[in-house]
């Protein structure tokens, strides 16, 4: 668990964004938010892990355990790869009752769905809603895996 909370992450990431002045920066900043976010290997890319009504192809893992948990992703578009960096950075290494009980406020607060496609919105929110998932899964103890690693947090330039 980090010294900052999700939801005081949650906060410096809208301040941050909204701090930008045009919408060009901020689409390129929610983007290079993916090339950061810890790599789901070819052989994991499969239905199980697919993230769905995302405007393109994208996969979550998870691992660690309810008091711990990391993420690994993929997607093949570079906004949703951004977003889904996002969705890391709020939640990785945080307990499963952390993550569940942080409603995911930033893509409201953003601004987020009315400057993006309806699609990508719900995609956004379905990330969020995999990662919960994979959270109240560990709670219920239905998927225990190796523990989280340091190289599983995503660096992000948010990074306080």
């Amino acid at each position: 668990m980090s010294l900052e909370s999700i939801e005081q992450r949650q906060a410096r990431i809208v301040r941050h964004v909204l701090g930008m002045e045009t919408w060009a920066d901020r689409y390129q900043f929610i983007m290079e938010q993916g090339d950061g976010i810890p790599r789901l290997p070819a052989c994991w890319r499969t239905s199980a892990h697919r993230v769905p009504d995302c405007a393109s192809r994208v996969w979550v893992r998870g691992s660690g355990d309810a008091g711990r948990l990391g993420f690994l992703g993929a997607s093949d578009c570079p906004m949703d790869a951004g977003l889904l960096g996002l969705v890391f950075h709020l939640f990785s290494g945080e307990a499963a009752d952390d993550i569940i009980a942080t409603p995911p406020r930033f893509i409201e607060e953003m601004g987020l769905p009315g400057r993006m496609s309806a699609q990508r919105i719900r995609g956004a929110y379905a990330m969020v809603h995999h990662v919960r998932h994979i959270a109240i899964r560990h709670l219920l103890g239905q998927r225990p895996v190796a523990a989280v690693t340091d190289s599983m947090r995503t660096p992000s330039r948010l990074a306080g």
